[in-house]
C-alpha cells in the first residue's frame, strides 16, 4: 500500500535526522534561506577583502529553485523543517569550505549542477494543486535526492581531518553524485511532460462539454498513476543496481587494501583462540576488569591517564588477561577497539610495520569513510605491499584522528626488538599526547609486557598495573581445580591426593599461570596411575624450568624411538625463519637424503605434533602453523642443552641445500615427470627452502665454527655445500674479499672454500639491486620453481587430494621477499593483480579506466596515459590557441603597501600575506600555505617518501 506524499516527506526527513549528531540537529533545525544568504554575503565580503575572484552567483540557480520548491510543498504540508534540513547543511558546508579555495570551488560547482537539474516549480505550480497526489510523490522523490546529496556531502566537511581527505572522498562520491543528477533530471523531464499534458487538457476542456472534460481528466489521472508506478519501479531498480555495484566496488577496494596493508594474519582468530582457552580451562580472568586502574581506563571519562601499562613476569598469563580486556573493550557502546598480539618468532608480528599494519587492517573495518582515501594512496604508491614506515604512520595517524573514540591493546611489545619497540612506543605515546591535548581520553592505549627499563622510560606517566602472585592466584587455583577434577575422574584418585596436588601446584606457581598449565597437563599425560604417583612423589617441579624438564623427560620416556626426531623438531621450531605450516613440517621430516626425495608415505608423521611434543607446542589458528608454547620454552631448550641451537641451524641449512638439488628441480624435465613429482608431494617444501636457505646459511656463518658440535653436523653441511656448488656451478675464480671476511670464522673448517663460494654468490646477487633481490638468486632454480608452481596452479584451488602437500591457496606471488610468496591467493585473478602492483606499480587514478588493474612500468608512461585519456581542464585548454593579450607594462599596486605587480594573481598571493591567510592545505598533513605552488611543492615531499 502506497503512503501519502506528506508521510513520505516525513519518512525521508526522519531517516536523514538519524544520521545527524545532536549538535547538528540543533544547529540545522531552524535554518532558513535568509540565514544561507547572509552567510553567502559574509563569505563574499571576506573573498573581496582577500582579492579572490570566486563567483558565488553560481549558487543562485539552486537557491531560487529550492526556494520555489519549499513554497510549492507548503501547499499541502508544513515545509519549514523540511527545507531547514537542506539550508542547514548548506550553510555549514559553505562556511567550512570557504577557507579552502579548491574545495570551495568543488562545492560551488556541485550546487550549480544540482540547481540546473531541479525544475523551476513556479512555472508548474498548477500541476501540484490537483487533488490527485501522484505528482506530489514526484516532489518527494526530488526531495529524497537533494537530501541524499546533503547527507553524504556533509560528512566530507566534518571533523578535523576533512581538508586532508576531502578530494579523495569527493572523487569517490562523484559516481553517485552523477546518478543523483541524472535522477533529478528525470524528475524534471517528467514534470515538464505532465505540464504539457495538463495544458492540452485545459485547451480541450474549453471546447468540450463539462461532463466529457471530467471523464477525460479521470482517464488521464489513471494513465498518470500507471506512468508513475512504472517510473517508480524503474527508479527502484536503478537505485538497487547502483547500490549493488557500489557495494561490490567497496568490497573490492577493502580486499585490495587488506592485501596492500599485508595485515599479519590472525588478529581475530588469536582473540577467539584465547577466549576458547579461557572456556576450556574454566578460568575467565574477570578479576582484571575489577582492578581500579583498569576500570578507570575503560569506564571513566576522561580517565586518570589514557595510557595503561600492565606488566609482569614471564608466564604470568598476561596475554590471556589482555584478551579479557579486549573482550570488554569490544562491548563499549561508543569506542572502537583494535588490538595486536606480538610474537618474537614471527617476522610479521615482531616489528613496527607488522604491529601498525595489523592495527590499520582493523581500523579500516571501523572507519569505512577513509576507504576511498586509502585506496587512492594504494594506487598512487609504488609499493605492492605497504612497507614505508612514514606512510604507514601517516595512515595510522589519520585513522586515530578520524575515529572519535579508540581503544588500542598491544600485547607482548617486549617480544619486539629494542629499536622496533622504541619506534612503536614513540609513535603511539605521541599520538596519545596529541589526542589528550584536545580531547582527553579520546585515544586510550594498553601496553602489556614484561617490566623492561626501556619500556618504562616511555610509560612513566602511564597508569601501571604490576602483576604479582596475588593478582592471579584465584585464577590459578580455579584452573588447577578444573584440571584436578579431570585427573581425579580419569585416574580414580582419591580426593586427598587431588587436594595435595592442588595445594602443591598453587604454592609453587608463584603467579606463573604457565607453570600451573605445564604441570597439570604433564600429569594428565601420564600413561598409568603408577607413573602419575611417581611423578607427584619424586619429580614434582619446583619452578618453571623444572616443569619444562619433566615434560621433556616424559616425552623422551613415552616416545623413545622417536625422541631423536622430536628433539630435531623442537630445534627446528626454534630456528625457522617463519612459522612452518603442518604440510611443510611433514615434508621436512619426510625428506630422504639417501634417495633424494620426499617420502611422505614412509616417513610422514602419523601422530600430530601436539601428541608427540605435548604442551610444548601450540597450533596457531587458521592453519597458520605451529610454534612453541611460550618464549620461555625456547630459552629453556637452548639453555638446558636439550636442544643444540647451532646444530639445529646447521641441520636446517643442510636440509634446504640438499632438498634444492633433488631431481624434481632438474632442468629439462618433461611435463609428465614434473606432474609425477607434484602428485607425490615433492614440491611441498619448495616455498620455504627457496626463500630461506640463505637466511639459515647466514645464521650458521654468524654463529661460527664450533668444533665442540657433533662433527657429523658439519660433515653433512660440507657435503651439502659441495653438491649445491656443483649443481649450480657456483665455484668462481674471482672471489670478493668481502666474502672471505664474511666467512672468516670458518677459516679452520675443511669446507671453508665451499662456504666462501656460496657467500660470494649471495653478495654478488645482493649487489644487483632491490629488484634482483626479489628473485631467486640461482636462475635455474628460479625456472624450476616457476615450472612446478605453474603445474600446481593448473590443478585449481583446493581442497582436494593435493591439499595435504600444497594447501588450498596455490596461486603464489613470485617475489621472494613478499608475504604472498608463501601465503598465496585463492584464485589466479587476484594473484595477477597483486603481481601487477610489483611490476607495473604506476596505476591510473581515473574512476573508470580499462587499464587501471594493469598499471604502467614508469611514471612517465602513466602521465602520458592520463594526458591522452583523462585530461583535466588545464590540459584541455592547452589544446586550443589562446587569444593574444595586449602587451605592455601593468602596474598593479597593493592596497596595503607600495609594492607593485605586473600580474593579478601575484598581487592576490601577496595580499594574502597581509591577512595571514593560507587557503591551500596539504592533502596529507593539513599544513596550509598562502600560495598554491608552495602547497604543491610541499605535497611532492610526501609523494617521494
Amino acid at each position: 500500500m502506497s503512503v501519502s506524499p506528506g508521510l513520505e516527506f516525513d519518512m525521508i526527513l526522519k531517516k536523514f535526522k538519524t544520521k545527524l549528531s545532536a549538535k547538528e540537529l540543533e544547529d540545522f533545525k531552524e535554518t532558513t534561506l535568509t540565514d544561507v544568504q547572509n552567510t553567502i554575503v559574509r563569505i563574499q565580503k571576506d573573498q573581496e577583502q582577500l582579492k579572490r575572484a570566486i563567483n558565488l552567483t553560481r549558487l543562485r540557480p539552486f537557491l531560487e529553485a529550492f526556494d520555489h520548491f519549499g513554497k510549492t510543498i507548503e501547499i499541502f504540508l508544513n515545509a519549514s523543517p523540511l527545507v531547514a534540513a537542506v539550508w542547514g547543511p548548506m550553510k555549514f558546508m559553505l562556511m567550512a569550505a570557504s577557507n579552502y579555495t579548491e574545495d570551495f570551488d568543488i562545492l560551488l560547482e556541485a550546487y550549480e549542477d544540482i540547481g540546473d537539474h531541479i525544475p523551476f516549480l513556479q512555472t508548474y505550480k498548477n500541476l501540484f494543486q490537483d487533488p490527485d497526489e501522484a505528482m506530489k510523490r514526484v516532489l518527494a522523490l526530488i526531495y529524497a535526492d537533494i537530501i541524499e546529496f546533503h547527507s553524504k556531502a556533509i560528512r566530507y566537511f566534518s571533523g578535523k581531518v576533512w581538508p586532508r581527505v576531502f578530494r579523495a572522498l569527493w572523487r569517490d562520491f562523484k559516481t553517485r553524485f552523477e546518478q543523483i543528477l541524472r535522477s533529478l533530471g528525470r524528475h524534471k523531464e517528467l514534470i515538464r511532460q505532465q505540464a504539457e499534458i495538463m495544458s492540452m487538457q485545459l485547451q480541450k476542456a474549453d471546447s468540450q462539454r463539462l461532463s466529457a472534460s471530467i471523464n477525460m481528466q479521470m482517464e488521464t489521472g489513471d494513465k498518470l498513476r500507471e506512468l508513475l508506478r512504472v517510473y517508480l519501479e524503474d527508479r527502484e531498480r536503478t537505485l538497487n543496481e547502483a547500490k549493488h555495484q557500489a557495494t561490490l566496488e567497496r568490497e573490492k577496494k577493502h580486499t585490495d587494501l587488506i592485501e596492500w596493508f599485508s595485515t599479519p594474519p590472525g588478529s581475530f582468530s588469536d582473540q577467539d583462540g584465547f577466549s576458547e582457552v579461557r572456556q576450556q580451562s574454566g578460568v575467565d580472568g574477570s578479576w582484571v576488569l575489577k582492578d581500579e586502574k583498569v576500570r578507570n581506563w575503560i569506564e571513566t571519562d576522561p580517565p586518570t591517564c589514557s595510557l595503561l601499562w600492565m606488566n609482569g613476569k614471564p608466564g604470568a598469563g598476561k596475554t590471556v588477561l589482555a584478551s579479557v580486556i579486549v573482550e570488554q573493550c569490544l562491548k563499549h557502546p561508543t569506542y572502537k577497539t583494535a588490538w595486536f598480539y606480538c610474537k618474537e618468532s614471527d617476522p610479521m608480528r615482531n616489528s613496527r610495520t607488522g604491529v601498525f599494519r595489523g592495527l590499520l587492517g582493523q581500523l579500516l573495518c571501523h572507519c569505512q569513510d577513509l576507504l576511498p582515501y586509502c585506496h587512492e594512496k594504494r594506487i598512487n604508491s609504488i609499493e605492492p605491499t605497504l612497507f614505508s614506515p612514514s606512510l604507514i604512520e601517516q595512515l595510522l595517524k589519520l585513522f586515530l584522528e578520524k575515529i572519535p573514540h579508540v581503544f588500542l591493546v598491544i600485547d607482548g611489545i617486549d617480544e619486539c626488538e629494542t629499536l622496533e619497540r622504541k619506534a612503536i612506543l614513540t609513535f603511539l605515546t605521541n599520538m596519545v599526547e596529541i589526542s589528550d591535548a584536545s580531547s582527553p581520553g579520546k585515544l586510550r592505549i594498553l601496553f602489556v609486557s614484561q617490566e623492561y627499563k626501556d619500556i618504562e622510560r616511555f610509560l612513566r606517566a602511564a597508569s601501571i598495573v604490576a602483576l604479582t602472585s596475588d593478582h592471579n592466584r584465584s585464577d590459578i587455583e580455579e584452573y588447577v581445580r578444573h584440571k584436578a577434577d579431570v585427573l581425579e575422574s580419569d585416574r580414580d584418585l582419591c580426593s586427598s591426593q587431588t587436594e595435595e596436588i592442588c595445594k602443591t601446584v598453587n604454592a609453587r606457581a608463584d603467579g606463573m599461570f604457565l607453570y600451573a598449565k605445564l604441570v597439570m597437563e604433564n600429569l594428565l599425560a601420564q600413561a598409568t596411575l603408577r607413573d602419575l604417583n611417581h611423578e607427584v612423589d619424586e619429580y614434582f617441579p619446583r619452578g618453571l624450568e623444572d616443569a619444562f624438564e619433566r615434560i621433556l623427560e616424559r616425552i623422551k620416556k613415552t616416545h623413545p624411538k622417536t625422541w631423536t626426531l622430536i628433539n630435531k623438531l623442537l630445534g627446528w621450531m626454534i630456528c625457522v625463519k617463519r612459522p612452518l605450516r603442518w604440510n611443510e613440517i611433514q615434508a621436512l621430516v619426510s625428506i630422504d637424503l639417501a634417495k633424494s626425495e620426499i617420502q611422505f608415505d614412509d616417513k610422514k608423521l602419523r601422530s600430530s605434533l601436539q601428541d608427540l611434543c605435548g604442551s610444548l607446542i601450540t597450533v596457531l589458528p587458521d592453519g597458520r602453523g605451529l610454534e612453541l608454547v611460550h618464549n620461555t620454552a625456547k630459552l629453556y631448550l637452548a639453555r638446558s642443552g636439550f636442544v643444540q641451537i647451532e646444530a639445529a641451524e646447521c641441520e636446517l641449512t643442510t636440509l634446504c641445500l640438499r632438498y634444492l638439488v633433488f631431481p624434481c628441480f632438474e632442468r629439462d624435465l618433461d611435463e609428465d615427470t614434473v606432474r609425477s613429482h607434484m602428485d607425490s608431494g615433492q614440491f611441498a617444501f619448495q616455498d620455504y627452502a627457496c626463500a630461506k636457505w640463505f637466511h639459515h646459511l647466514r645464521t650458521v656463518v654468524t654463529n661460527g665454527y664450533d668444533t665442540v658440535l657433533n662433527s657429523t653436523v658439519f660433515e653433512e653441511l660440507s657435503d651439502a655445500l659441495e653438491d649445491f656448488i656443483n649443481e649450480f656451478d657456483l665455484a668462481q675464480d674471482s672471489i670478493d674479499d668481502a666474502a672471505r671476511r664474511t666467512c672468516s670464522k670458518f677459516e679452520r673448517a675443511p669446507f671453508y672454500d665451499y662456504l666462501v663460494y656460496v657467500c660470494n654468490h649471495l653478495l654478488q646477487h645482493e649487489g644487483k639491486g632491490a629488484a634482483e633481490k626479489n628473485k631467486v638468486s640461482i636462475a635455474e632454480l628460479g625456472i624450476a620453481l616457476a615450472r612446478s608452481r605453474k603445474m600446481i596452479e593448473g590443478t585449481g584451488p583446493g581442497p582436494d587430494d593435493l591439499s595435504e602437500f600444497y594447501g588450498d591457496k596455490r596461486y603464489k606471488c613470485p617475489k621472494l621477499t613478499c608475504f604472498y610468496f608463501h601465503e598465496g591467493f585463492d584464485n589466479e585473478s587476484t594473484r595477477n593483480q597483486h603481481i601487477n602492483r610489483h611490476d607495473r606499480p604506476f596505476v591510473c587514478t581515473a574512476a573508470v579506466c580499462n587499464v587501471q588493474e594493469f598499471g604502467f612500468t614508469s611514471n612517465k608512461d602513466l602521465e602520458k596515459h592520463m594526458k591522452l585519456y583523462h585530461p583535466n581542464t588545464e590540459q584541455l585548454a592547452d589544446t586550443f590557441q589562446t587569444a593574444m593579450k595586449p602587451s605592455g607594462p601593468r602596474n598593479l599596486t597593493c592596497d596595503h603597501c607600495p609594492k607593485t605587480f605586473t600580474r593579478g594573481f601575484h598581487k592576490r598571493n601577496h595580499m594574502r600575506t597581509h591577512f595571514g591567510e593560507r587557503p591551500f592545505a596539504c592533502e596529507e598533513c593539513g599544513k596550509a600555505f598562502t600560495r598554491a605552488n608552495d602547497c604543491k611543492r610541499h605535497e611532492k615531499i610526501h609523494a617521494r617518501r
